[in-house]
C-alpha cells in the first residue's frame, strides 16, 4: 500500500494511518517515512490533525488488532486493512463532499444534482388528496423569510460556534502532542549528556548542553581538543534515529541541513570511542 502520492504528500491511506496513531497514542509505530514527513509538512500535518478531530470519539473497539501499528509479525491481509481504513476514508470522503458542495453554493454554482434534475420541480405543496396547490404570494414570502440566516433559531447557531471551536481546540491539542513527541528525552543518550573521555581532552564545546536555538537558526558545532585522531560527528534526533553523519575537520562544523522543531543529540567520535555526547534544542520545548 502506497501512503504517499505522485506530489510527495500523503494519500487518504496516509493521512488515515497517521490518525489512527494520534488517537491510539502510538505516533512512535508511525512507519519512519510518514513521521519524517510529518515533521517537515505543514499541509499534511493540517490534514492529519483535521481528521484525528473527526475521529477523535468514534469507537474502535471492535476493530481488533491493528494491521500496521500493533504488527502481529506477519502482514496483515488486505481484508484486515480495508477494515481499519474504510471507516476513516469514507468520512473524509463525506467530509470532502460536503466542502465542495459549500464551496459551490457560495460561489453561486449549482450542485451535481441540481444540474441533473428535471425542469419541471413537483409543487412544495400538496393537499389531502394529493392535488398540488400553488404557493399564495404570502405564503411564499414567509417561506422565503424563514430561509434567511437572521431567522435561524439563536440555539443552532451558538451550536454551530460551539462546534467549530470545539474542533479548532482540539486541533490546537493535537498540535502540541504531535510537538511535545519531538521534544521527550531519549532513555538511552539522556544519561550520557555532558560526559567527556579522558582520551578527548574536550574544551570549549559550543552548543551548550541544554541551549535553545531558534527554528531556521544556523546550528555550528565548535570544540577544543588534543586528540590526534580523526573525529566524526554524528548527529540524532530524540528517537535515536540518525540526522547525519560527518567526518569532523578542525574544531569546528555546521550543520548541512535544516533542523525541525525538537531535541538533538550530538556524538564525537573516534573510529575506536565515543568522545562526548551534547544535547540541544530546537524551538520551544516548553510550548508557552
Amino acid at each position: 500500500m502506497s501512503y504517499f502520492d505522485h506530489q510527495g504528500h500523503l494519500t487518504d491511506e496516509g493521512l488515515s494511518l497517521c490518525a489512527d496513531a494520534l488517537k491510539l497514542g502510538r505516533q512512535d509505530q508511525l512507519p519512519e517515512e510518514l513521521r519524517r514527513h510529518l515533521e517537515q509538512c505543514a499541509s499534511c500535518q493540517e490534514q492529519t490533525m483535521a481528521l484525528y478531530a473527526l475521529v477523535a470519539d468514534e469507537d474502535y473497539s471492535g476493530l481488533g488488532p491493528h494491521p500496521v501499528l500493533e504488527p502481529a509479525g506477519e502482514p496483515a491481509p488486505a481484508s484486515t486493512l480495508k477494515m481499519w481504513f474504510r471507516p476513516l476514508l469514507l468520512l473524509l470522503m463525506a467530509v470532502l463532499a460536503l466542502f465542495l458542495y459549500w464551496q459551490q453554493q457560495k460561489n453561486g454554482q449549482p450542485s451535481a444534482a441540481e444540474e441533473n434534475a428535471p425542469a419541471f420541480l413537483p409543487p412544495a405543496s400538496v393537499d389531502s388528496i394529493g392535488a398540488a396547490v400553488p404557493l399564495s404570494p404570502p405564503q411564499a414570502k414567509m417561506q422565503e423569510e424563514s430561509q434567511k440566516p437572521e431567522n435561524q433559531p439563536v440555539q443552532d447557531i451558538k451550536a454551530s460556534e460551539n462546534q467549530k471551536s470545539g474542533i479548532k481546540n482540539r486541533t490546537s491539542e493535537v498540535q502540541g502532542d504531535l510537538l511535545a513527541v519531538n521534544f521527550a528525552p531519549s532513555e538511552a543518550l539522556d544519561p550520557l549528556v555532558g560526559a567527556v573521555t579522558r582520551s578527548g581532552g574536550l574544551s570549549v564545546i559550543r552548543p551548550d548542553n541544554g541551549a535553545e536555538l531558534e527554528i531556521g537558526q544556523r546550528v555550528v558545532f565548535s570544540w577544543q581538543t588534543q586528540a590526534e585522531q580523526p573525529l566524526t560527528l554524528r548527529l540524532l534526533n530524540n528517537r535515536e534515529e540518525e540526522v547525519f553523519s560527518l567526518a569532523a575537520k578542525g574544531g569546528s562544523l555546521e550543520s548541512p541541513v535544516a533542523l525541525a522543531p525538537g531535541l538533538y543529540y550530538w556524538k564525537l567520535e573516534t573510529e575506536d570511542d565515543l568522545i562526548y555526547v551534547g544535547k540541544f534544542f530546537v524551538g520551544n520545548q516548553r510550548q508557552d
